[in-house]
């Protein structure tokens, strides 16, 4: 039999042509029509059927199917409605079939398509608009982000520069300062009746030193050496140099593999050069010493290197105010750390410079 639609209800209401319910109203009666497009917040609809065969009509049974939603034909006896609340937005067809008395169904069933509109903030456009919105966040966020690392590298850039001319400044003072006392020495020297074995001495001293002063700014500008491992072989040629002309012998702690992942700039290195130089050039003319060593801890997250000898030490209550602690003080803040000095007299000494550390890889 041929199946026809008697009614439809949204919210339980029914739906007449020419009447409103729920900003919803149909162009012509439901059976005249092959589809109907509701708002998001009208899916809550009913149906109603029957089929058109009145030989028997009270033993007429009907399945029905709303594609889209249901993946077979519900079985729904002689009951001639059904209902679909809460239907997500899409697009469906219902189909409904009839079978009369004699058991024979439907050739063809009867089709709606019915289709659910999203609500605005999940249309196409929307999510296009999104898209834009997110594409416009990301780009702005990327942009501010290459914009800081511009700074930060100019930031960067501008105190490498910086620390180029402090130290070119630094080595010209203390090139020009031992140039000059070369020529005074030389002219003493020229002028002198013979030759001063201590004068001599003197001049070379100054030479060395102005040759070690040259290595040790060409080594600091190298951005190979910006790690403590190469710091540390530095440090041990420098030592090894204030050490080997003198009584004290001098031993070197082993080094962590560790060294190389742990970044330092060309103004560390240079501060705990400086320092360590002084504090090995203090322990070889004041320390008394015949043992000396240099070692480096690195612990979880900060290293030591320090210098110990077993001299005749001192109070450091009653020499913490001397020029040359001082010097060390202020260059181990400059080099990002602190120092800390362990003596006691009859106890030798023991100097400890301290930093947190960055690492640079494994």
């Amino acid at each position: 039999p041929i199946v026809a639609f008697t009614g439809f209800q949204l919210f339980n209401h029914p739906v007449v042509p020419g009447k409103e319910v729920y900003g919803f109203r149909l162009a012509a009666a439901i059976d005249e029509l092959d589809e109907i497009v509701l708002q998001h917040n009208q899916n809550f609809i009913a149906l109603e059927f029957a089929a058109l065969s009145y030989a028997d009509p009270a033993s007429n049974e009907y399945a029905y199917f709303l594609e889209g939603l249901e993946e077979d034909w519900v079985q729904a006896g002689k009951r001639r409605f059904v209902s679909y609340p809460g239907l997500a937005p899409g697009t469906y067809t219902f189909h409904v079939k009839a079978s009369n008395h004699d058991g024979i169904w439907s050739e063809k069933p009867r089709s709606l398509r019915i289709t659910v509109l999203p609500p605005w903030w999940s249309t196409w456009w929307a999510w296009m608009a999104y898209t834009l919105l997110a594409a416009g966040i990301v780009y702005l966020f990327l942009r501010q982000r290459q914009a800081t690392v511009r700074r930060v590298e100019a930031a960067k850039s501008a105190e490498r520069e910086s620390m180029r001319k402090r130290m070119a400044r630094d080595f010209h003072d203390e090139a020009g300062n031992r140039i000059t006392k070369l020529a005074l020495m030389t002219e003493v020297l020229k002028r002198s009746q013979k030759v001063d074995a201590n004068l001599v001495e003197d001049i070379q001293s100054n030479i060395q030193e102005l040759r070690s002063g040259m290595r040790d700014f060409i080594w600091v500008f190298n951005p190979e050496n910006d790690n403590l491992q190469e710091t540390f072989f530095r440090l041990r040629d420098a030592a090894n140099s204030v050490f080997e002309h003198s009584d004290i012998n001098l031993s070197l702690g082993t080094l962590s593999q560790k060294a190389e992942a742990i970044a330092l700039d060309g103004n560390q290195r240079r501060h705990i050069m400086m320092l360590f130089k002084e504090a090995c050039s203090n322990c070889v003319r004041h320390s008394g010493a015949s043992e000396a060593e240099l070692a480096i801890d690195i612990l979880e997250d900060h290293f030591e290197i320090w210098l110990r000898d077993n001299g005749r030490g001192f109070n450091t209550q009653e020499t913490e105010s001397g020029n040359g602690l001082k010097n060390m003080q202020v260059r181990a803040k400059k080099a990002g750390g602190n120092l800390r000095i362990e003596s006691n007299k009859g106890a030798g000494t023991r100097i400890v410079f301290r930093s947190q550390f960055t690492q640079t890889g494994n």
